[in-house]
């Protein structure tokens, strides 16, 4: 019974935990980014919204970041594949979405690296944008110049235009000249205004927008009617003063906007809102920055964070009963750890009194000692701290309700170990209780176990041989994490 029990529970640990995609095989490429902030190692790996691996690693090369991912073996990559990062959560964590590529090319191995890897678009191409309106400009100046410097009695109207327009550019150059400094201040505030002003601005940008198209349409058509030489000059009168009345409207409204901008600007930098008190209270800056920096760190910490489940179950030679322990072990680094089990012990916990009663018996001694045993049985508790040195792990605490400490040794990558207990120094027995364990790891969740305990008290010695399972917890990770998050947010609320 107690076999199918463990056979039963194992079966449904396995079909419920959630276990790495890859389950440590596959193979191995590697990408250059930038930035590599918001991955972490066993961050997901993505195709078409689907897991296809894991972060292994992430390490410095030449100044940008070099990461590692765990591809599952039937997935297959091409040498035009394409990786990118992608934000998850707002607490800033991130995974990567990879395109694998075509046939067509020769298929990535293990030790491969995609070479395309994929940014968000910036400014950049804004940059280049503003090129191309300024190359139509220069095109428009050097026709408007051979027009001012020919004869042709046709052109005078349009150079009397040109006259006009040079006015109108003059006006246009002083009135943003005048306003350049609050510009300037206004482009500085906007990386960092809160959402009051981003929603201010917002339909500032937009309308800044339309303008822009607009004086582009301007242009356009303005040189479209200078190359157009052969065509009469009242009609190229209409078309400008067209063109021109359109130019005037965009003014205007590019004035409102200019306007509403420094109306925005003054009452930041008169620490006005949410906004001003942002931009202008340092110490809420700091608080801020602050904030933001523990929240950070605790979120790596939790990420890094593992929980094992472990179930022991020994049967004892000479009680002919069963030994069984849950633990759960909780592993912020890989040389450190920290355990909590409960036992149920067939042994139970034994104490023993002694007490002494006064006689008026004269024929007898007038104290009687009276020796008691008490064995009560109930589960027992450990809580563990352990650090680990190379190959050796030193474990001490509690140990099933009493003081003790304890050394494991372990080889063949954590394969074989040995485990020595020592606890129990105050239990009766002439010496305390020390129990000697073998572990053998057949599967990566199970492991075959066998020893001795209580190996020094000849009364009290007893062989045992057992099994069990252990297997690494997403789901408690998860309960841990929203737990943290719960106790920080009642922190910074108070």
């Amino acid at each position: 019974m107690l076999v199918i029990g463990i056979a039963a529970f194992a079966y449904y640990v396995f079909e419920t935990s959630d276990t790495p995609i890859t389950g440590g095989q596959g193979y191995v490429v590697s990408a250059v980014f930038d930035n590599a902030m918001g991955l972490v190692r066993k961050s997901r790996v993505l195709i078409a919204g689907i897991p296809v691996g894991e972060i292994k690693d992430i390490t410095l090369d030449g100044g940008r970041a070099r990461v590692f991912v765990r591809v599952h073996p039937s997935i297959a990559l091409y040498e035009n594949a394409a990786i990118r990062k992608v934000q998850e959560s707002v607490l800033g964590t991130s995974l990567l979405e990879i395109y694998p590529g075509t046939s067509d090319h020769p298929a990535l191995g293990d030790g491969g690296e995609i070479k395309n890897v994929l940014t968000s678009p910036g400014i950049n191409d804004m940059m280049v944008r503003m090129g191309k309106i300024s190359e139509d400009l220069q095109a428009i100046t050097r026709s408007l110049r051979e027009i001012m410097q020919s004869s042709d009695p046709d052109r005078g109207s349009i150079k009397a235009l040109v006259d006009n327009l040079t006015r109108i550019t003059g006006a246009i150059d002083g009135t943003v000249g005048q306003n350049t400094a609050h510009i300037q201040r206004i482009l500085e505030q906007t990386e960092i205004l809160s959402y009051q002003l981003v929603g201010t601005a917002a339909e500032s940008r937009a309308e800044i927008r339309a303008i822009l198209a607009e004086i582009k349409d301007v242009a356009v058509a303005l040189k479209s009617v200078v190359d157009r030489e052969g065509t009469k000059a009242d009609q190229a009168m209409d078309s400008v003063n067209a063109l021109l009345q359109r130019l005037d409207g965009s003014l205007v409204k590019l004035d409102q906007a200019m306007t509403h901008a420094q109306s925005v600007a003054r009452k930041v930098d008169e620490g006005e809102g949410a906004a001003g008190t942002l931009i202008n209270d340092k110490q809420v800056a700091e608080d801020i920055k602050s904030i933001s920096s523990t929240a950070a760190k605790t979120v790596r910490k939790l990420d890094e964070l593992q929980t094992w489940f472990h179930v022991q179950s020994d049967f004892y030679v000479n009680q002919l009963s069963a030994k069984t322990a849950v633990s759960l072990k909780l592993m912020p680094r890989k040389d450190k750890y920290y355990m909590i089990s409960l036992i149920d012990d067939p042994r139970g916990r034994t104490r023993r009194y002694r007490t002494y009663v006064k006689t008026s018996d004269s024929s007898r001694d007038s104290f009687i000692r009276e020796d008691r045993t008490v064995t009560s049985y109930a589960f027992k508790a450990s809580l563990l701290y352990a650090q680990r040195f190379s190959f050796a792990t030193l474990r001490f605490g509690m140990i099933e309700n009493s003081g003790g400490f304890g050394l494991d040794l372990e080889f063949f990558d954590d394969i074989l170990k040995f485990k020595q207990d020592v606890y129990e120094f105050s239990s009766g027995e002439p010496l305390p209780r020390v129990k000697s364990q073998v572990n053998v790891e057949i599967w990566k969740y199970f492991f075959l176990a066998g020893g001795v305990d209580d190996a020094i008290n000849d009364s009290t010695r007893d062989y045992f041989f057992g099994a069990g399972i252990q297997f690494n917890d997403e789901d408690l990770k998860t309960l841990f994490t929203a737990g943290a998050a719960g106790a920080a947010a009642g922190a910074v609320s108070k």
